[in-house]
């Protein structure tokens, strides 16, 4: 499994610096599914990203691709996000709750939330119901 980022930031859109307009693919978008095709792994990527306006883009071109769109503070319209194209929602695991992990999943959206990095909170988290985590101490989160 392979979890690829775009890092295009919706106020700051010279941070990559190409040709996207916020709606139709830029070179880098078009990159990564090029390299994608090119490797036959397509069906084991989710791409992610906090633009997702670029998850919108990737769509467009590759509908059957997983998205994640990530999340820092607020609540995004989980209807919205399954009507184009995401499959997982990813917010930052401070504003996880049993509400927001039940109304995801009733969008039909998985919760992967990040950066958790302690047991306790890992423990919390799966007891809410997410459907797994982005950490950097894997170390930590074996055997859950």
């Amino acid at each position: 499994e392979f979890n690829i980022e775009t890092k295009r930031e919706v106020g700051n859109p010279d941070t990559i610096g190409d040709d996207f307009d916020g709606t139709a693919p830029g070179r880098f978008e078009l990159a990564i599914l090029d390299v994608l095709v090119q490797a036959g792994i397509s069906e084991r990527v989710v791409v992610q990203s906090f633009d997702h306006r670029s998850l919108w883009a990737i769509h467009s071109v590759e509908p059957r691709l997983r998205l994640a769109a990530l999340t820092t503070s607020e609540r995004p319209d989980f209807d919205d996000l399954v009507k184009r194209g995401a499959t997982i929602w990813s917010p930052n695991f401070q504003v996880v709750d049993q509400e927001v992990v039940d109304a995801a999943h009733a969008a039909g959206l998985e919760v992967l939330p990040w950066t958790v990095n302690e047991v306790d909170d890992m423990l919390s988290l799966f007891d809410l119901g997410v459907d797994g985590l982005i950490t950097d101490r894997p170390d930590r989160a074996r055997g859950f």
